[in-house]
């Protein structure tokens, strides 16, 4: 998953998570909960429809349009469909309003980092850029809250890799990752999403078997979740597993291919299984998927993740 769309869920999910003050009352907890249940599963437009539920609910109050949004982006996320950007975008306009007349400062938060997401998903990366640093220093300043310290922590974390190596500066890497653990344990709504970033930080740090533990309690109560299982074979490949790495992707390319053609996930599950096949001398296998490949790309070559196609450039595929 991209990391901004990573981002931009874990902070919709914070949202639907924030009324009273932790977790919605009543029948509004239910719906959040089924909501995102669906949303793991894959099942969208039941997602939705309990989030429209959500805001027949409590029309005045934002976490049924977050929810909203969240279906956006996750259907972006996993089918790549760009027109979900735009009703994500009108949900969320919706509930910055909401948020602001509400006068919470977790909401006020949330409401910079998305918009700051948001801007840079549509090429205003540096105005996208201070507007998601505005929202994590709101967020981090609020004390006792675990949903507002692991989405601080998503920023921390990365702001720290990026100036680690200026002299006199505190390395704050290693309390980013507890607070997203503890973020992991506490959540009401959201687990598995503060669990993907843990993953992808895992991932980055060559630490394959922590982040495959985390992906396996997502895909046992989930199964259909075609987004973690490709992060299952992501991981698996990373760690020389290969012929494991290649049956899941096997199975996530039957996945969306079923789904419908023209995603980005099937075109990156045909470049890794031809990475597989070149690691493992198999040149019949590796050619036709390079063939499917080259095939499936034009639609999505702009939208395509550079850490594949580098990999992928390095091994002469292309």
């Amino acid at each position: 998953m991209r990391k901004g769309t990573l981002l931009a869920l874990a902070l919709l999910l914070a949202a639907a998570s924030r009324a009273a003050p932790v977790r919605l009352p009543g029948e509004a907890d239910r719906l959040a909960r089924a909501s995102v249940e669906a949303m793991l599963s894959c099942e969208y437009d039941r997602s939705t429809a309990l989030a429209d539920s959500a805001v027949a609910l409590d029309p005045s109050h934002p976490a049924g349009w977050l929810l909203k949004a969240l279906g956006a982006f996750a259907r972006y996320d996993d089918l790549s469909d760009a027109e979900e950007i735009g009703r994500a975008e009108l949900a969320l306009d919706r509930a910055d309003s909401l948020s602001v007349a509400l006068g919470d400062e977790f909401w006020k938060g949330v409401a910079e980092y998305e918009r700051g997401l948001l801007l840079a998903m549509r090429g205003s990366s540096m105005k996208g850029a201070l507007s998601t640093r505005a929202g994590a220093v709101r967020l981090s300043k609020l004390k006792g809250n675990d949903d507002a310290s692991a989405l601080a922590a998503v920023y921390d974390y990365y702001l720290s890799e990026a100036i680690s190596w200026l002299p006199f500066v505190a390395d704050e890497r290693a309390s980013a990752k507890e607070r997203l653990a503890r973020g992991v344990d506490s959540t009401v709504y959201f687990g598995a999403v503060y669990r993907e970033a843990l993953v992808w930080i895992h991932w980055a740090n060559g630490e394959f078997d922590e982040g495959l533990a985390l992906v396996a309690p997502v895909l046992d109560a989930h199964p259909a979740n075609r987004v973690f299982l490709q992060i299952r074979g992501d991981l698996l490949r990373k760690a020389g597993r290969l012929a494991e790495a290649r049956s899941v992707y096997a199975l996530s390319l039957r996945q969306y291919r079923a789904a419908g053609k023209g995603t980005v996930r099937e075109v990156c599950a045909l470049g890794n299984l031809a990475l597989i096949a070149h690691f493992q001398n198999d040149a019949a296998a590796r050619d036709e998927y390079m063939r499917l490949f080259r095939l499936a790309l034009p639609p999505v070559e702009k939208r395509m993740p550079r850490s594949l196609t580098k990999e992928m450039e390095k091994a002469g595929l292309l």
